[in-house]
């Protein structure tokens, strides 16, 4: 309490996590000069109540980002026939970015917690590739993704990194991402994004 007032404690938010009318007027996003931004958006089973929500929270993104920047959108979670070669049929393991006992990180496979779920977890796709002026492009491939399954969150960012992001090596990039969260194919966010920091700085999600 401050003077019989009850204050918010004045901690710095570590995270980037934002709602759309924070993102597009807080100092950070109008400041970092980024031509190269990924769309990453949960479209998993979890999603179905407030998907047009995130909808509405993503074109109102786009609408703050510049023609000139490099724009791309990828969703995740969408439907059950995935292509992770970790999570085939046969296989039907993940890998993970796990932390050690001495604080470390390091990639481990193991067995998914929810199975191979028929593909859920390998569910991820670009549906609109990054490009300038891309705006509708990008709202059409929204419209166009279905609701699905599991959260194969961490194999969707690690699959914008690897793909999506790759002919951008060098250059500042930004990942926006669009989650209610909860991980269950097994990957870690948290530890991902820490080790992501480390092998690939000019990327932030």
């Amino acid at each position: 309490k401050s003077q019989g007032k009850v204050v918010a404690p004045a901690i710095k938010n570590p995270y980037s996590v934002y709602s759309t009318s924070q993102y597009v007027s807080s100092v950070a996003s109008k400041t970092s000069s980024v031509g190269i931004v990924d769309i990453v958006m949960d479209y998993s089973g979890s999603m179905a109540n407030c998907i047009e929500e995130a909808k509405k929270a993503m074109a109102s993104i786009v609408a703050q980002i510049p023609e000139s920047t490099n724009l791309g959108f990828r969703v995740f979670g969408h439907d059950f026939n995935g292509t992770n070669p970790n999570n085939s049929a046969t296989l039907a393991k993940v890998k993970q970015i796990v932390k050690q006992k001495n604080g470390k990180y390091k990639v481990q496979t193991k067995e998914s917690p929810v199975g191979n779920r028929n593909g859920y977890c390998s569910a991820t796709q670009v549906v609109s590739p990054i490009a300038k002026a891309n705006t509708d492009s990008l709202l059409r491939g929204m419209n166009s993704a279905q609701v699905g399954g599991a959260t194969p969150l961490v194999y969707a960012l690690d699959r914008a990194v690897e793909e999506d992001l790759s002919a951008f090596r060098g250059q500042n990039k930004k990942i926006i991402l669009i989650t209610d969260g909860g991980e269950n194919c097994g990957g870690d966010p948290c530890a991902y994004a820490q080790e992501l920091a480390k092998t690939h700085p000019d990327v932030h999600i």
